[in-house]
């Protein structure tokens, strides 16, 4: 198999990894600060935004139109004909999410929930872990603590090239057991936390 992760470099507010022929970049900034700084001047395939990117978004409003946040994401995959992953929590009504959102060619995807339950944590879940296939690549993506689950681990090794994951929050053990499970199953991942991003390169 293809390493899918080729390099890493910074360029001010975000980080810029190669994947064979194609540019893929990633950010734990604030989206509209990234819009203004201008740092998505140059063209990509594939864009990964942490859950830094937006507040809490109200769907109510989304669907009402009086807030635009997801239109934002696609809206920017239209004008850069790409692919962009950015995570978000969210609400409806008294329901919470945690959740990536896909955008792909100026389509919206999905809004991937994730699937785990976790003791003293109000966001719903949801049942099923998704893979997107582009025209560069089969993703899976692993909503936040859905990365520690061997199991699914095991559910999508056989479907994808690579995994994409995205924590809420910095934890340092979440970070070094998803880097394991990469390495046994051989897939390789990026995973965006708070604050840093770290990819594997199988």
């Amino acid at each position: 198999m293809q390493a899918f992760l080729r390099g890493l470099a910074y360029y001010g507010n975000v980080n810029k990894i190669k994947l064979h022929n194609n540019v893929f970049l990633t950010s734990v900034e604030s989206f509209d600060e990234l819009v203004k700084g201008g740092e998505f001047s140059e063209d990509f395939s594939f864009l990964a935004l942490s859950y830094n990117a937006f507040h809490d978004i109200d769907l109510n409003a989304e669907i009402d139109g009086v807030t635009g946040n997801i239109e934002k994401i696609v809206s920017l995959s239209k004008v850069k004909n790409a692919t962009i992953f950015c995570g978000i929590t969210s609400h409806l009504l008294s329901t919470k999410h945690i959740s990536i959102v896909v955008a792909h060619h100026g389509k919206l995807v999905d809004i991937v929930d994730r699937t785990a339950r976790i003791f003293n944590d109000d966001y719903s879940s949801s049942k099923k872990i998704k893979v997107y296939a582009t025209e560069h690549s089969r993703i899976a993506v692993l909503v936040d603590k859905d990365v520690l689950s061997h199991d699914n681990w095991a559910r999508i090794a056989p479907y994808c090239d690579s995994v994409l994951s995205i924590l809420k929050g910095d934890d340092d053990i979440v970070l070094d057991v998803a880097l394991s499970l990469s390495k046994k199953f051989s897939l390789p991942l990026l995973v965006m936390n708070g604050s840093s991003v770290s990819f594997s390169e199988q």
